[in-house]
């Protein structure tokens, strides 16, 4: 959603340029000083209908990140004045301009645009989800290490086959399982489609109950591999 002090005709020439808003649709500019913000419906109606918002004022807009956040949005913030400072520190994210920026709007945000380019703000995205999925990995892959290690130790526990591994061979195994293998799943590149990827919801947890299936399932099966093949070597 752009929001502008401009007039309503400069900020949808400007948001047509930025395609925005498409030439055919004037009805996504909204004049907000002809709304009543001081009414949280009126304002979501505006918000839910509207990409672009003219003749904005500085404190319109702390209104504006509070209405989003109310309807269940994480509010992403840019501004660089010492007006936006308020907005700037309500919202999720706080976005400040490096170079033209003010003091005040840097210390308020919690992202700092060094080169003032709104591109480097994709680049921050998808580098903050190939590191999220990039820990999603390593830790599905420790933890599947660790498990089939543990219900390879319980299963010879429990029919008494005596232990295929030693306490030796299994800090060796932790050793070269978990130290480089987690490292290169941890510094690969980042997939082609990972920003065609709806964001994930702030209450979604890091692995999903299927992927704590998949991982049971798949310690398991190397667990059964282990023990066979160390019963059958040891007969």
């Amino acid at each position: 959603i752009m929001l502008t002090g401009d007039q309503p005709s400069t900020a949808k020439s400007i948001a047509e340029e930025l395609h925005i808003v498409s030439s055919s649709n004037a009805g996504e500019v909204v004049n907000i000083s002809e709304i009543d913000t001081s009414k949280a419906d009126s304002l979501s109606e505006v918000l839910s209908k509207s990409s672009v918002l003219a003749r904005v004022q500085p404190e319109m807009k702390l209104a504006i990140v509070r209405s989003l956040q109310s309807m269940g949005y994480v509010v992403a913030m840019t501004g660089d004045g010492i007006n936006d400072a308020t907005s700037l520190r309500q919202a999720d994210i706080g976005v400040s301009m490096g170079l033209n920026g003010t003091s005040v709007a840097r210390e308020a945000s919690d992202m700092v645009l060094t080169d003032d380019n709104f591109a480097s703000i994709v680049h921050a995205v998808e580098q903050g989800r190939n590191i999220y999925a990039n820990i999603t990995c390593a830790i599905a892959y420790l933890l599947t290490a660790s498990l089939a290690s543990g219900f390879t130790v319980m299963a010879a526990v429990c029919f008494d086959t005596g232990l295929p591994l030693s306490p030796l061979q299994l800090l060796w195994l932790n050793l070269i399982m978990h130290i480089f293998p987690a490292l290169g799943l941890v510094m690969q590149k980042s997939n082609p489609s990972l920003m065609k990827n709806k964001p994930r919801g702030r209450k979604q947890n890091i692995l999903s109950k299927r992927e704590f299936i998949e991982i049971t399932m798949r310690s398991a099966i190397v667990a059964a591999a282990t023990i066979t093949v160390a019963n059958l070597y040891q007969s």
